[in-house]
């Protein structure tokens, strides 16, 4: 039996809380291989089994990015752990941004004969400069930071050929020896599939946004263009499933508005059940980011069948990925009558639509078991 080291920085302990680490590690572990997880997380676990032994480390520090720094020592000597237990690995697979869990790059020379892959989700730190969450100044100094930590790894992937570009002129300056595979986002195949998709929508459109509202995630902008187009006479129903400071202020600022509902966050196999009530997702990132972006909320979307209305970047890998789809709606902060027009197009066209077959396909194009496959090929 092969063996897999994975090592990431977000590992849910509750199969109801799944996370896209917790889908790929289920997927490896499916196909047959032994998967060993240190990770960080939502609590403390320890467990094993005959195909899977997971190691997480609770991340319990409110205090923003000092929660790391307190968990370095313990993450290093769980990973030492698993370096004196003698086992050979024939492959190490490591999710990005590297600085944040440094001394998985320092200990890899021991693992000589594994084949080291970094999974890389957004370009750190530039990303987050872009959103205002780190400070610009302390950019170059963590920009050189995960290129010395990237340094041991056969192999990066990339969720885009937008993101392909970015990713070997940031991190590597274009050298052409660098291996950089692209794998797009996954999710897990869902059984709910939405039950409006074999039939024509009626009533009010609903529509559904789930996730932190936090910097890079425009929701006021979300919110205003639907205003847009419900002034234009679509007939729009949102609802934000949210928790936190931001989600708080955001229901404060537009608790008077009638089309929009608040729901608190509730688990992910709960919010997967939700969508089979709506139509549409909504997905909504920042205009002033200039990097490639693939949201991971679209592949929930595709797997249950909604339609999907996108609120995203220019530069964004929807448009290469999904952007011939009719079913999915790209529009690049685009406030102009056309852009509202186009919009409202697609919004109307769901009442007499009958894309069921393209639907199904976009449920096959962004699996787990692809994504799988790709990351060690």
């Amino acid at each position: 039996m092969k063996r897999i080291l994975f090592i990431c920085a977000k590992y849910a302990t509750k199969a109801e809380d799944a996370y896209l680490t917790n889908d790929l590690v289920d997927e490896y572990c499916r196909q047959g291989y032994h998967v060993t997880v240190v990770a960080l997380g939502d609590a403390d676990l320890e467990r094993e089994s005959d195909i899977l032994c997971e190691r997480v480390i609770g991340v319990s520090s409110s205090v923003k990015y000092l929660k790391y720094f307190l968990l370095w020592p313990k993450f290093t000597r769980v990973l030492l752990r698993v370096l004196c237990a003698n086992r050979r690995f024939d492959a190490v697979i490591v999710t990005a941004p590297l600085a944040v869990i440094w001394p998985v790059s320092t200990l890899m020379p021991f693992f000589a004969s594994a084949t080291k892959i970094a999974i890389i989700f957004d370009i750190f730190p530039l990303h987050q400069v872009q959103m205002g969450s780190i400070q610009a100044w302390a950019e170059r100094l963590l920009r050189w930071i995960e290129v010395l930590l990237l340094r041991p790894f056969y192999a990066v992937t990339a969720m885009g050929p937008n993101n392909v570009k970015v990713i070997s002129e940031y991190y590597f300056k274009n050298r052409l020896d660098v291996n950089i595979k692209i794998v797009p986002l996954w999710g897990r195949p869902h059984t709910n599939t939405n039950s409006n998709i074999q039939c024509e929508v009626s009533g009010p459109i609903r529509i559904i946004f789930g996730g932190q509202v936090i910097k890079g995630r425009r929701l006021d902008k979300l919110i205003e263009f639907l205003g847009l187009l419900i002034n234009r006479g679509v007939d729009i129903r949102l609802s934000i499933y949210s928790q936190g400071k931001g989600f708080l202020d955001l229901k404060t600022q537009h608790s008077d508005i009638p089309w929009i509902e608040f729901h608190d966050q509730v688990s992910r196999d709960s919010y997967i059940e939700t969508l089979s009530l709506y139509h549409v997702g909504a997905i909504v990132t920042d205009e002033l980011v200039s990097l490639p972006t693939f949201p991971s909320k679209v592949i929930d979307y595709l797997q249950t069948g909604l339609y999907s209305f996108c609120l995203v970047e220019k530069q964004s890998d929807l448009y290469e990925l999904l952007g011939n789809s009719s079913r999915v709606h790209i529009n690049s902060f685009d406030f102009s009558k056309e852009g509202i027009d186009s919009a409202a197009s697609f919004f109307y066209s769901m009442r007499s639509d009958d894309s069921s077959v393209e639907a199904n396909e976009l449920r096959e194009l962004f699996t787990v078991e692809k994504a799988a496959q790709g990351i060690l090929a």
